[in-house]
């Protein structure tokens, strides 16, 4: 593997940016980054090299074949999240993020931590296969309904949660799932919010 289409590849696949993201992030066109992983372009100039490696969080001899130590490091400008499984346990499997990706979301990346949909209650808003994004500092339901993480018989679920006169109402966007009605304290007694979903990558629209 030592073409830097290949080991363009690899860093990205680890990286789990889209190639969208991987061009906004690097600041290296989406077309030059089809033509480097699609083999027409087998070289490209340093200032994208460097880009590109700065956007990976990997060293720039990784990817010109100098080295086969990808020297992860990210710099103070991104950040990396791990996603969690089913059962709450931390993978290895991670996402790099741009830090400035947060502010709209209005939560702290650290706080943060993915999640891999794999039901289809909430589709068509996250179909299965998607990827959400818990900001696990949001652990409150309001009058204003929002899908959250929950943890309910140790498994990690996605609802919609809307907290009104102590009694919080839990749906689902599939029809074929009913809401219910329940009363708050009852209902934190047997579920853990584990925090409120802020973004979604994939299929659906949130």
């Amino acid at each position: 593997m030592n073409e830097l289409k290949d080991r363009l590849r690899q860093a990205l696949k680890v990286s789990g940016m889209s190639q969208a993201e991987f061009a906004r992030s690097s600041g290296v066109s989406k077309t030059n980054i089809v033509y480097i992983l699609n083999g027409r372009n087998a070289s490209t100039s340093t200032d994208n090299l460097a880009a590109m490696a700065r956007a990976l969080g990997v060293s720039i001899s990784y990817l010109m074949g100098e080295s086969d130590d990808m020297g992860r490091s990210l710099s103070p400008n991104y950040v990396e999240l791990h996603y969690i499984d089913k059962h709450k346990k931390e993978l290895d499997e991670t996402r790099v993020f741009e830090r400035t990706h947060f502010d709209s979301l209005e939560c702290v990346p650290e706080r943060c931590v993915l999640f891999k949909c794999i039901s289809d209650s909430m589709a068509p808003l996250i179909n299965p296969g998607d990827s959400v994004l818990i900001n696990r500092s949001d652990t409150a339901p309001t009058a204003s309904p929002h899908v959250y993480a929950l943890f309910i018989n140790g498994e990690v679920q996605l609802a919609r949660l809307q907290l009104e006169f102590g009694q919080i109402t839990v749906s689902r966007v599939n029809a074929a799932f009913q809401p219910r009605n329940v009363d708050y304290d009852d209902f934190t007694k047997d579920v853990e919010i584990i925090g409120r979903v802020v973004d979604r990558f994939g299929s659906g629209g949130l």
